[in-house]
C-alpha cells in the first residue's frame, strides 16, 4: 500500500490556492499525503493512469490502495482526512446532498476549465 496522493492543476490559480489552503489548514492530516502539481510532474499522470486534461478538469485523489477518485469523490476523500472537515465529508456523502454537491462541483469545474483554457493554462 502506498501513501495517498492528491493530483491538481497548479497552473490554475484557484486550484493551486485550494491545494495550498488544505495543506496549510491541516498539515498533520496531510503529512503522509503527496500533493502533486501535475503540470510539473507528468510522471504522476502515467503512474496513476490519468491524463493531464482530466486533472485540469477535476481534482484527483489516489488512495493508499491506488484507487483513483476524481471530482467530488476526491474532495470528499480530502475532507475525510481533516478532523475539522469530516462533518462536511459526512454530509456530502448523503444521497441528496451528494447530488447537489456533485452538481455544484461539476459546474464550478467546467467554468474553471473553460476559463483556464481561455487564459492558456
Amino acid at each position: 500500500m502506498s501513501e495517498p496522493e492528491i493530483l491538481y492543476n497548479g497552473q490554475c490559480p484557484v486550484c493551486r490556492a485550494g491545494a495550498v489552503h488544505y495543506q496549510r489548514s491541516d498539515a498533520d492530516a496531510f503529512a503522509s499525503c503527496g500533493w502533486t502539481d501535475v503540470t510539473h510532474s507528468p510522471e504522476a499522470l502515467a503512474r496513476h493512469g490519468v491524463t493531464l486534461n482530466a486533472v485540469k478538469y477535476r481534482i484527483h485523489a489516489v488512495d493508499g490502495n491506488g484507487r483513483v477518485l476524481a471530482g467530488m469523490p476526491a474532495v470528499i476523500a480530502i475532507w475525510k482526512r481533516m478532523p475539522r472537515n469530516r462533518w462536511m465529508a459526512t454530509l456530502a456523502r448523503l444521497p441528496v446532498l451528494n447530488t447537489v454537491a456533485t452538481l455544484g462541483y461539476e459546474a464550478a469545474a467546467a467554468s474553471l476549465y473553460v476559463w483556464n483554457r481561455a487564459n492558456g493554462r
